[in-house]
């Protein structure tokens, strides 16, 4: 999922809980948030959500320049097919 200067990775199966949300598998939501100064930030905690019932998730942040809408100054991208485009034409 994807807004302006914003993206949500989620990752879905990791292991089960033992006693509370109904023993479904784990699930860890990362919000990417742009900060056009860094390039790898810090993982953050925002949220352990454990609740007895469903939609349980930990939430973390991470800034980074990758989900800037403008591309900062003096950044270069790469551009044209990279190898792994060649390979998979």
């Amino acid at each position: 999922m994807r807004g302006t200067d914003w993206i949500l990775l989620s990752y879905y199966g990791g292991e089960n809980y033992h006693k509370h949300c109904n023993g479904t598998g784990r699930v860890t939501k990362i919000m990417i948030i742009c900060d056009p100064d860094v390039l790898a930030g810090t993982f953050e905690i925002l949220e352990e959500r454990r609740s007895l019932v469903g939609s349980c998730y930990y939430m973390f942040e991470l800034s980074s320049n990758v989900s800037c809408s403008k591309i900062p100054s003096g950044i270069k991208l790469p551009y044209g097919l990279s190898s792994g485009s060649v390979f998979c034409i």
